[in-house]
């Protein structure tokens, strides 16, 4: 399960106004986001560049310059001039199978793949892998709401 932010959620983030945001759109300092208007997502590569061009600038660097800078990075190499390579994992991926030993064993469904996020120690939101989109940006809403709210 990808992180998808909405434009607040990137305006928020990066501290740079939507206009701005978009701005840089149509310069390709970051990319078009994963559909248009109000479902328009973006991700966390899109937050990254974004955050990457933000930090540019307030060294006063112009736009031109900036560009040079970062239409060439991946984004294993955007994240690693912002140093962001978090500490703790917060996502992972399970499959559940069911007890081969049980009586229901034979009258299951193949394996359920489930998405995991760590909230905090002891609590953890999972996700069917094969939810649809909407679900999967609804339970992702959730975990940004509550990181938010622990102050993270």
């Amino acid at each position: 399960m990808g992180t998808f932010y909405s434009m607040l959620d990137l305006e928020q983030r990066v501290g740079v106004p939507s206009r701005t945001l978009r701005f840089w759109i149509r310069k390709r300092l970051i990319g078009k986001p994963l559909g248009y208007g109000r479902g328009a997502r973006y991700t966390e590569e899109h937050l990254q560049r974004a955050t990457l061009v933000q930090r540019l600038r307030a060294q006063r660097q112009p736009l031109g310059r900036i560009a040079n800078q970062i239409k060439a990075l991946t984004a294993a190499e955007v994240a690693a001039q912002l140093g962001s390579v978090d500490p703790a994992p917060t996502t992972a991926s399970i499959v559940l199978r069911p007890d081969p030993y049980s009586v229901l064993a034979a009258r299951t469904k193949p394996p359920i793949e489930w998405h995991m996020r760590l909230l905090e120690t002891g609590v953890v939101l999972m996700v069917n892998a094969a939810a649809p989109p909407d679900v999967q940006y609804r339970a992702e809403q959730v975990y940004l709401s509550y990181v938010r709210s622990a102050g993270r």
